[in-house]
């Protein structure tokens, strides 16, 4: 499908035939794209080079084709230099244009938009908090309801506590509406580079927390402010 990044490029033919290799390479690498699936479809035996990214998700390797998505597998990478496929993979999945950016509930941000892979954009969630929010000292919530959506609270105060339970109730609401079906039922954290569990929606609409040590540590330190 595509010429490994270390291959020896004098192996690569003169010419016509030459060119056309570089061009396909060059066209398979801009429609590469990283996405976050559900852990179960990672274990399924044909994406064992599927890389963590928080508890029951995983990120693999896409192929964006106009009128469809190809899921990389195991067979596909083969050989390849993983490393620098998934590095351009999620550059690209970065360059998504987000269509929707605004508060949905106090506190509470919902980036959305058309493409599959805008949940996704999680992947480097440094990134989207220095898009979104300029910074986050304290970390950010979030949930991932499907592949389209992420909900978003950077915690900054008291009112913190509130608002990331505003969000585990939406995480629910857009979850039973899913399209393409729901990507996590999980509330995570993200703090300097860190991602935990930080709980998920009760049945009564507020959120059972795990008492996750980071989590439960910026909540305190929001707290006091």
């Amino acid at each position: 499908m595509f010429s490994s990044r270390t291959a020896d490029p004098a192996g690569t033919p003169a010419g016509p035939a030459g060119a056309a290799t570089r061009d396909a390479d060059a066209a398979f690498l801009s429609r590469l794209r990283a996405r976050i699936v559900p852990k179960a479809i990672g274990a399924e035996g044909v994406f064992a080079y599927a890389r963590p990214f928080a508890a029951g998700l995983v990120t693999v390797l896409c192929v964006d084709h106009p009128e469809s998505v190809e899921t990389l597998t195991d067979r596909s990478v083969a050989g390849a230099d993983l490393d620098f496929l998934f590095e351009i993979g999620i550059a690209n999945t970065m360059r998504e244009s987000v269509d929707v950016d605004r508060e949905i509930s106090p506190g509470v941000r919902v980036f959305a938009g058309d493409s599959l892979f805008s949940a996704s954009q999680a992947i480097q969630m440094e990134q989207v908090v220095s898009r979104r929010f300029g910074s986050a000292p304290l970390g950010v919530a979030f949930a991932l309801p499907h592949r389209h959506l992420m909900l978003a609270h950077r915690l900054s105060d008291s009112d913190s506590i509130v608002a990331v339970t505003r969000l585990a109730r939406l995480l629910a609401i857009h979850s039973a509406e899913a399209p393409g079906g729901s990507l996590s039922p999980l509330v995570y954290f993200w703090r300097d580079g860190v991602i935990e569990t930080a709980g998920r929606p009760s049945l009564d609409g507020s959120m059972e927390m795990n008492g996750a040590r980071e989590f439960s540590k910026a909540l305190e330190e929001a707290s006091g402010r």
